[in-house]
């Protein structure tokens, strides 16, 4: 329910104006921010015994462990190495400026270490 907090706000705001046109285009803007909001709280990493599954913010895509060579953080996010192409990157782990500045790993590289730790340890036999 706290995702529709912002067509609160808009009908809120439609009653207090007289002309339609702002109403509607207030409106839209109310529902364009809800639906960006649902699909940003959905972006997350799934770790299972076949493989890493990142949903990003428009798209998923599937990594099985055999592919994964390692996983980099930055300040992009975390960033899925493949052998072959471009990995995916997960935007909603990111390294963080303070952590590279003084040198000390934060909790992206910690996610990133193990999920390298992960992949190594399902590729061998």
């Amino acid at each position: 329910m706290a995702v529709f907090w912002p067509l609160v706000l808009c009908s809120l705001a439609l009653s207090a104006f007289d002309q339609p046109a702002l109403a509607a285009s207030l409106g839209a803007g109310g529902i364009f921010g809800c639906w960006l909001y649902a699909r940003a709280a959905q972006m997350r990493l799934d770790v299972d015994d076949e493989g890493l599954t990142v949903f990003g913010f428009t798209r998923h895509r599937f990594v099985p462990w055999a592919d994964v060579v390692g996983v980099v953080a930055g300040y992009e996010g975390l960033r899925i190495l493949v052998a072959e192409g471009k990995g995916p990157v997960l935007h909603s782990i990111s390294r963080s400026r303070r952590s590279v500045s003084t040198g000390i790993p934060g909790f992206a590289d910690a996610v990133a270490d193990r999920l390298t730790e992960e992949a190594r340890m399902r590729q061998t036999p």
